[in-house]
């Protein structure tokens, strides 16, 4: 699915969730540095832009100047630029909408015996992979590959596990899900024959 057409949804799915009064799929997706955003403000067609996300997590709006959103939801964010407007006196009651219109990529890297080693995009809106997902993304494990030593390292703390894909993909895992998250590595070793 395309960035666009995930955009779209994203964006349906969060004007009927706030139609309807229910919590859209994707809404907990927290904004990032490096996103871009679709800023509007009802009936200010002049305060309408699209926007990216500085490293900092803020963005700069016509007449409010910077304002953080990265860490929000884009409700949340809805919320706070239209606050700002209201505060500053410059709008009554501002009518703001945001959408996340392209989504930083987020990558975790998948090296070893695999068929196409390298950085695996995480689908756009998603902040996470999962293990088994991200394994057949590298091009699956070559015959010589120790699946039952698979090693991942944490960026969050630095920490490596050891897991046996191998019993995951055989149900032995028990419906266990490993996720990865934007900068873990795998590392898939060679079997020693």
């Amino acid at each position: 699915m395309t960035s666009a057409i995930r955009s779209t949804i994203l964006t349906f799915t969060l004007l009927l969730g706030g139609a309807f009064g229910q919590a859209a799929p994707d809404a907990s997706y927290k904004i990032s540095p490096s996103d871009t955003l679709s800023v509007s403000v009802f009936d200010e067609p002049e305060l309408a832009l699209d926007v990216v996300v500085a490293a900092n997590g803020t963005v700069t709006l016509p007449m409010i100047n910077e304002i953080r959103v990265a860490g929000k939801s884009a409700h949340e964010a809805q919320l706070v630029i239209a606050q700002s407007y209201k505060s500053k006196q410059l709008l009554r009651n501002p009518q703001v909408t945001v959408t996340v219109s392209d989504f930083v990529k987020l990558t975790v890297s998948v090296l070893g015996q695999v068929g196409k080693p390298g950085n695996i995009l995480i689908a756009g809106g998603q902040q996470r992979i999962d293990l088994l997902t991200a394994i057949a993304n590298a091009g699956d494990f070559k015959n010589i590959a120790q699946t039952k030593k698979v090693k991942i390292t944490r960026k969050a703390n630095k920490r490596t596990e050891t897991h046996d894909v191998k019993g995951l993909m055989s149900n032995r895992g028990d419906g266990k899900t490993i996720y990865l998250y934007p900068g873990d590595v795998v590392f898939v070793p060679q079997r020693i024959f």
